[in-house]
């Protein structure tokens, strides 16, 4: 594949954020959002990596929209586990977007060095408008950095309030 193939279907994946449902769904099916119009704002994507990782966490999938929109998906090896469509409460989004501002994405690096055992890469996709940037950090490089972890932790705090289900995102 090419550079620019991958930077597309990645800035493409960050745009297929909004247009979620009000109601959860615990079937598999649930199909994620249709893509983000350029006019809208702001859209987020996390994905913990690990879905192949030895001990079965999976990976959990997070998309936000600014309108409040929500996707969560949970995948071990080649199974969807999980995937659910919800509308965030508005303190909650406000606090994702604080968040994201505060870790500084736009001037992080992704990771260059070679990954460790079972070690998973996290990546972090924002789009405001139509510019898009996506960083892909290995789990142990992002963790130090403080404001990345309440990130996360955070993040994690979405999966349990919304999916009732306990991630491992650390």
């Amino acid at each position: 594949m090419t550079k620019s193939f991958l930077a597309a279907a990645l800035a493409a994946a960050v745009m297929a954020i909004a247009g979620c449902g009000t109601k959860a769904s615990n079937a598999p099916e649930a199909v994620p959002p249709p893509a983000v119009k350029a006019t809208q704002a702001r859209a987020f994507e996390f994905r913990s990596g690990g879905a192949f990782h030895i001990e079965g966490f999976g990976e959990w999938i997070l998309q936000f929209g600014r309108e409040g929109n929500l996707f969560l998906k949970h995948v071990v090896r080649d199974e969807v586990k999980y995937a659910g469509n919800f509308t965030a409460a508005k303190d909650d989004l406000a606090r994702l977007w604080e968040l994201v501002d505060a870790a500084g994405f736009d001037a992080m690096r992704s990771s260059t060095r070679p990954g460790v055992p079972d070690e998973a890469k996290y990546v972090f996709k924002s789009a405001k408008g139509k510019d898009s940037r996506t960083v892909e950090i290995w789990k142990n490089d992002a963790l130090r950095e403080d404001k990345v972890s309440a990130l996360v932790d955070f993040l994690a705090g979405l999966v349990t309030k919304y999916a009732k289900q306990t991630p491992v995102l650390k």
